[in-house]
């Protein structure tokens, strides 16, 4: 959805841009692909490693599909898919 006053949030070109490219493939189980990296559920959930200290990509499985974002940074998300599932991004 896109925001009304986008301004509110800061104006200027945006430091940090994410292309997020979403698909899916059903073998033995509904698998989600994101930008042709499987998603696998880590051992220790992505919000319980924040809340332990981690901060840096090095600290998340790439199958997490973890995005390091710098405080006070404008951010742009580019999302292309399958447009018809729900999407769900946390933030910390």
């Amino acid at each position: 959805m896109p925001l009304y006053n986008p301004g509110i949030t800061g104006s200027g070109p945006a430091d940090q841009v994410f292309n997020l490219h979403f698909n899916f493939t059903v073998k033995d189980h509904l698998a989600f692909i994101v930008n042709n990296v499987t998603y696998h559920a880590p051992k220790l959930p992505s919000l319980l490693k924040v809340l332990s200290g981690a901060s840096k990509s090095e600290d998340f499985d790439p199958t997490e599909h973890a995005v390091i974002i710098k405080p006070g940074s404008i951010v742009e998300i580019n999302l292309s898919g399958f447009a018809d599932h729900p999407f769900h991004l946390q933030c910390v």
